[in-house]
C-alpha cells in the first residue's frame, strides 16, 4: 500500500474511531423575544458552549459540543421594566444533526408547550415522550376546568354540597397533574428499551425509592447497545445506591461539624423520630419552610422528636450566617466542601434540595422526601 494512501485510511480511521465532538445545527423562531439569549448549556447548567441572541423572532445556532449526550437549551430574556423571564428545552445532541424548536411565543417556552422535530432517532423518542407528558396533563387540565365550571354553576344555584363535593374533585385532579409525570415515564421506560431515553429518564425519576424494583426490572431488560451507554451507567449506580436506602434500611452516617466545629453525635434510640434535612443557604425554598419546621419541632421535641440539618454549602460562612439568621434551634451539620467531594451527598444520593429522610429510634428509613404535612401527621399518629 502506498505511504500516503496508509496516512489517509489511518485518518479516516482515527476519526471515525477517536472523534468525540458533536456537531449540532439548533433553529427556531420566536415572536415577541427581541433580544432573547439562547445559550446551549451542560445538563447541570455549570458550563456553557454556545449562544445567540434573538433578532427578527428568528435563532441559530451552530455549536461544537463535547460529545452526544442530553444538554439544555436555555432561553434567557433581558431585564425589561424590572420583569425578565428564564427556561430551559433538555434535547439530546447527536454529531451532525439538526433541530427545530417549534414555539412561536415565549410561553410556549414558558409552560413546556413546545416540540422538537429532528434528524436524531433518539431526540425523536425523547419529543415521543414528553409529548405523552403534556397529552396527559392537557386532558387532565381540561377535566379540572369542567369540574370547575360546575363547581360555579352549583355555587350560581346555592347547591352549597354539590358545590364542595365539585371543589374537592378539582382538588384532586390538582393533585394528579402534579403527579402525572410519573404514570407517562413508567409506561414509556416499559416500551422503550430500545433507546438511551430510558435510563436518562430514570435518572431524573423522583419516585426511585418508592418504584426501585419497577426501575430495577426496566434496566435489566434494556437492549445490549443501551447498556453500553454512560446513562445506563449513571443510572445503574443510582439505582444501586437507592437499593441501600429502602425503607427499613439503616441510616449511613452523616459528617461534618457543626457551626462551633463540634462533630455531629447523634443517639437514635434515645429518640421516636428524626428527620434528617438536607438544605443550604442560598436555597430559597429550603428557608421558606424553616417556620413550618419550628413549628413541628416546638410541638413534638418534648416527645421523641428531633431535627437534624445537613447543609451542603461549600462556603461555610455563608451557612453559619445562614443559621443564625434564621435562628435555628436544632441541630445543623455542614462538611463545608466542595459538592462533589461531598459524603453526605453521595451517601444519601442527594440530587436536589430541599431533601429530606425520616428514620426511626433504630436509625432506620421510615419515608423519604416527605411533605410538611404527611410528616405532621405521621408524628401526631406517633
Amino acid at each position: 500500500m502506498k505511504p500516503a494512501l496508509s496516512f489517509i485510511l489511518l485518518c479516516i480511521l482515527f476519526n471515525f474511531s477517536c472523534k468525540k465532538s458533536a456537531y449540532v445545527t439548533i433553529s427556531g423562531n420566536l415572536d415577541s423575544a427581541e433580544n432573547v439569549k439562547v445559550r446551549i448549556v451542560n445538563h447541570d447548567f455549570t458550563i456553557f458552549y454556545d449562544s445567540t441572541i434573538i433578532k427578527n423572532g428568528k435563532y441559530k445556532l451552530v455549536a461544537k459540543l463535547p460529545g452526544d449526550g442530553f444538554y439544555q437549551l436555555n432561553f434567557n430574556s433581558p431585564v425589561v421594566n424590572r420583569k425578565s423571564w428564564s427556561h430551559s428545552i433538555t434535547f439530546y445532541a447527536e454529531d451532525y444533526q439538526s433541530y427545530k424548536v417549534i414555539a412561536t411565543r415565549p410561553y410556549y417556552v414558558l409552560y413546556d408547550l413546545y416540540s422538537v422535530t429532528s434528524t436524531s432517532s433518539t431526540q425523536n423518542k425523547l419529543s415521543e415522550y414528553n409529548k405523552s407528558y403534556r397529552d396527559k396533563r392537557d386532558s387532565l387540565a381540561h377535566k379540572k376546568q369542567h369540574y370547575l365550571n360546575l363547581a360555579s354553576a352549583a355555587l350560581d344555584n346555592s347547591k352549597m354540597k354539590l358545590y364542595s363535593a365539585y371543589v374537592d374533585t378539582v382538588s384532586m385532579v390538582e393533585d394528579e397533574i402534579s403527579m402525572c409525570f410519573l404514570p407517562v415515564l413508567h409506561n414509556f421506560i416499559k416500551n422503550n428499551p430500545q433507546t438511551i431515553v430510558t435510563p436518562y429518564l430514570i435518572s431524573q425519576a423522583t419516585d426511585l425509592f418508592e418504584n426501585y424494583r419497577l426501575y430495577k426490572n426496566v434496566m435489566d431488560g434494556l437492549s445490549a447497545t443501551v447498556k453500553d451507554s454512560k446513562y445506563y451507567d449513571e443510572s445503574s449506580a443510582l439505582l444501586a445506591s437507592v437499593k441501600n436506602y429502602s425503607i427499613g434500611a439503616k441510616a449511613p452516617p452523616i459528617y461534618g461539624n457543626d457551626i462551633y466545629g463540634k462533630p455531629l453525635q447523634i443517639d437514635y434510640k434515645k429518640k421516636k423520630v428524626i428527620l434528617i434535612d438536607f438544605w443550604a443557604s442560598y436555597c430559597g425554598p429550603c428557608r421558606d419552610q424553616i417556620p413550618d419546621l419550628k413549628a413541628l419541632y416546638n410541638k413534638y421535641r418534648q416527645k421523641g422528636f428531633d431535627i437534624v440539618s445537613v447543609s451542603i454549602d461549600e462556603n461555610s460562612k455563608l451557612w453559619k450566617n445562614a443559621v443564625e439568621e434564621e435562628h435555628i434551634p436544632w441541630t445543623n451539620i455542614s462538611e463545608s466542601v466542595q459538592q462533589e467531594d461531598s459524603k453526605n451527598i453521595k451517601n444519601f444520593v442527594i440530587e436536589q434540595i430541599p431533601a429530606n429522610y425520616v428514620v426511626d429510634g433504630d436509625g432506620r428509613f421510615i419515608a423519604r422526601d416527605i411533605s410538611l404535612d404527611k410528616l405532621g401527621a405521621v408524628l401526631e399518629k406517633l
